[in-house]
């Protein structure tokens, strides 16, 4: 998988040197701006949404936009991190507008040094256009994701900080114990704290009564525990009081750096990551009549993913199954769970709250 996506992204470096030369894609000179763009999408690998319109612009003004397009998406997959990216190309008063969106963590700037833009904006102004680049403090909207870290281990803290900080994330503080913790996110104010289950002095559970009091008096700072240790009962407790923004991880089961900065960002963003060994020990035993035991084995299993956080694309890729076979899934699951007609997101946490509370 990440061969193709290298794969792909090569494809697209090679389209921009061509574009860069006068070439344009065969794609683009036949089927317009559109068809260009779909193409381009279905070989990103990240998912691409296209929004754009039917007519046909002057050639020179198509390249342009397809280059910018080209351009704004390469980098939104290789220094942004993003794991979604809309881009519309609209007709407004006779000029093409296009704009590119993606929640990735942000930081480019129209002026950067290095950033790559100068160029983009040179041929944008050689046609009578303009590109204006926002990477705003919205949470959720492509800036820069604000972290606290607290750990007793130096080097954990040292270690973490540096993985956040190479993928673009801000570690506004990086403290030892509970108070500390507790003092940072009173005063910076992040998107998330990274918190150890147990810390000093007696090395037990001061880490989770400070996320609790953290997500009682912040709501809005999402919690991600980083633990060596699985206490599920701290993990349903501080779940099932809120389950938007909250992750559980385990140190030694962290294997891939990319998977972990996406979960901090899911979390960040007030989606959920569970290790799958918290989830297993919270199922592990459950109460008779429970609607749960009403759900078919892969039923269960596509729960369970859920649980983790992942989402319907991500389940899709994790079992090898069809987006309509885990949408069929999904929905019976919210059927035998009997949850009432709601958006999908609420039902969602309904479903993984009452498959990890099955236990009690």
């Amino acid at each position: 998988m990440l061969g193709d996506a290298v794969s792909e992204l090569q494809v697209a470096v090679e389209e921009l040197r061509e574009l860069a030369r006068g070439v344009h894609p065969a794609v683009l000179t036949e089927e317009g701006l559109p068809g260009a763009l779909m193409s381009l999408a279905a070989r990103t690998p990240v998912p691409v949404r296209i929004d754009a319109p039917e007519d046909r612009f002057p050639g020179e003004i198509e390249a342009a936009a397809y280059f910018v397009a080209c351009e704004a998406i390469a980098n939104a997959v290789k220094h942004a991190h993003a794991t979604q990216i809309r881009v519309s190309a609209q007709r407004r008063d006779g000029t093409l507008v296009v704009e590119v969106e993606d929640d990735g963590v942000g930081g480019a700037r129209e002026n950067g040094a290095g950033s790559g833009l100068r160029g983009l904006i040179d041929r944008v102004e050689a046609h009578g256009g303009t590109l204006r680049v926002e990477s705003g403090n919205t949470r959720g909207r492509g800036a820069a994701v604000r972290v606290v870290i607290a750990d007793d281990s130096v080097l954990m803290r040292e270690g973490v900080a540096r993985v956040l900080g190479d993928a673009g994330m801000e570690v506004v503080a990086s403290v030892g114990d509970a108070d500390g913790l507790r003092r940072a996110v009173a005063t910076e104010k992040p998107d998330v704290a990274i918190i150890d289950v147990r810390m000093p002095p007696t090395q037990t559970d001061e880490g989770a009564r400070a996320a609790e009091i953290i997500r009682e008096r912040h709501p809005e700072v999402s919690v991600l525990m980083l633990s060596q240790i699985v206490e599920p009962h701290t993990a349903l407790r501080l779940f099932g009081e809120r389950p938007e923004g909250f992750g559980y991880l385990l140190k030694d089961r962290v294997l891939e750096i990319d998977e972990f900065v996406e979960a901090v960002k899911r979390v960040a963003r007030g989606g959920t990551a569970m290790d799958p060994q918290i989830v297993s020990q919270l199922v592990g035993n459950r109460r008779r009549d429970d609607p749960v035991d009403e759900l078919s084995p892969r039923e269960r299993e596509v729960l369970g993913l859920m649980a983790e956080g992942r989402s319907n694309a991500g389940i899709c890729a994790k079992l090898f199954l069809s987006p309509k076979t885990v949408e069929t899934h999904v929905n019976s699951i919210f059927n035998k769970l009997r949850l009432a007609q709601a958006p999908d997101d609420h039902r969602r946490v309904l479903a993984v709250l009452a498959y990890l509370r099955s236990e009690q």
